[in-house]
């Protein structure tokens, strides 16, 4: 079966008090992700979000706390043991690799981008990310040869607070494990699925539908296509960028990761108009075995909501694994658009 994009009309009946409780309808969209079949909530109307908050108190008051990450502290942060990384610590540029001091998995670091305390959306160069990507890269390769069980690799990046990021300070956490966590495990499972009953590859399908439709096609640079997701996982909707016919992280070329960070900056540039100034990103590698999964990178924007300042995430997403999300994918794709 091929790429199918499955969507609902549904209505919630009540009595509506501005209409001298005459009965009406109000419409949502029920959307199933092409490949895991969660499904995504799509309201018709659009949610607005709040003015950016005034950042540099919030610089300071991190700074005024410590930042062990600063270039006067990032010395006496933790080492690497010297048969896994000789150096101490990976530096590639600016960017600095070092074990984190809360693991997620056996092999679980931070990488510090910059020597700057903070960066914002605007402020990010190609350079600096490339450089934070390549860092990672040096890592999990290092350990694919030290221990090639620990071959289930992601990147992950929380900018800011309302990300759920605790410093201020621009990082990304490479980590390495055993067994993947849940969501990869399934993306994992159902492209091998997939592949097994279509002998073909879902990553390629997906880039070859989404383009002959253009609905939520963004671009391509390079080897990367950008795509707006057909079920978002957050509110204000996600973007994959997907690395056509690379199997594993291990084995993107620098070009890849340069290209890579091109997107990034526009598509940063977008957030920035919208008045959004924090994400969650996650680059998911497959394992580089047969073609049927290609890494790619999945970024979500988050915010919080006015008037009470509560988080995005609510039961909904965090306990019934049911997304929402206030603006239409396709609209949204439109706007991004033009930044590309």
């Amino acid at each position: 079966m091929a790429v199918e994009f499955k969507r609902e009309i549904l209505y919630l009946r009540f009595l509506d008090p501005a209409k001298n409780f005459a009965e009406d309808l109000r419409p949502f969209e029920l959307r199933s992700d092409p490949l895991t079949h969660h499904t995504s909530i799509i309201y018709t109307f659009r949610y607005r979000v709040p003015d950016k908050p005034e950042l540099s108190l919030l610089v300071e008051k991190s700074l005024a706390s410590g930042c062990p990450f600063c270039p006067q502290a990032i010395n006496n942060t933790m080492k690497f043991p010297p048969d896994l990384v000789p150096e101490g610590r990976i530096q590639v540029g600016e960017a600095c690799v070092f074990p984190s001091i809360t693991p997620y998995a056996p092999y679980s670091t931070v990488t510090v981008l910059s020597h700057q305390h903070f960066i914002p959306l605007s402020g990010f160069s190609p350079e600096l990310l490339t450089n934070g990507f390549s860092a990672c890269q040096v890592y999990l390769k290092r350990v694919s040869d030290s221990d090639p069980a620990a071959k289930y690799c992601s990147i992950i990046w929380n900018y800011m607070p309302p990300s759920g990021g605790t410093m201020l300070h621009p990082h990304l956490q490479a980590i390495a494990e055993y067994t993947p966590s849940r969501y990869p495990r399934e993306m994992l499972q159902a492209s091998q699925q997939y592949y097994e009953s279509n002998a073909t590859n879902f990553w390629s399908d997906l880039v070859a539908k989404e383009t002959e439709l253009g609905e939520r096609y963004i671009a391509t640079i390079g080897n990367i296509s950008w795509l707006f997701t057909f079920a978002p996982k957050t509110w204000l909707g996600d973007v994959i960028a997907i690395f056509r016919g690379r199997n594993s992280f291990l084995d993107l070329p620098r070009q890849d990761l340069e290209h890579f960070s091109q997107g990034l900056i526009k598509l940063f540039r977008y957030m920035s108009a919208q008045n959004l100034y924090s994400f969650n990103l996650s680059i998911y590698s497959g394992v580089g075995e047969k073609d049927y999964f290609w890494t790619h990178a999945r970024i979500v924007p988050r915010f919080t909501m006015l008037p009470l300042g509560n988080s995005d995430i609510s039961s909904v997403q965090l306990l019934l694994d049911k997304y929402c999300c206030f603006i239409m994918p396709e609209e949204a794709c439109r706007e991004l658009k033009e930044y590309f």
